[in-house]
C-alpha cells in the first residue's frame, strides 16, 4: 500500500465513522461517544499526514 492509498483509507475511514454515528440516538452519553469516536478517525489521517510531512522535512534537511 503507497502513502496516497494510505492517505485516501484514512479519510474514508473518518468520513464512514461520522456517518455512522448519525444513525445511534442521540443520547446524552451518546454525543459523548459520538464525539469521542469521531474525533479518534479522523486524528487517524491527521496523525499519519504529519508524520509524512515531518519525514519529508527531514530528508530535505540531510540533502
Amino acid at each position: 500500500m503507497d502513502s496516497e492509498e494510505m492517505e485516501r483509507r484514512t479519510r474514508m475511514l473518518a468520513i464512514n465513522v461520522a456517518m455512522l454515528t448519525q444513525k445511534l440516538p442521540d443520547t446524552l452519553i451518546n454525543k459523548i461517544y459520538k464525539g469521542q469516536i469521531i474525533r479518534s478517525s479522523s486524528s487517524t489521517g491527521a496523525n499519519y499526514r504529519a508524520s509524512r510531512r515531518a519525514n519529508q522535512n527531514q530528508i530535505l534537511l540531510i540533502n
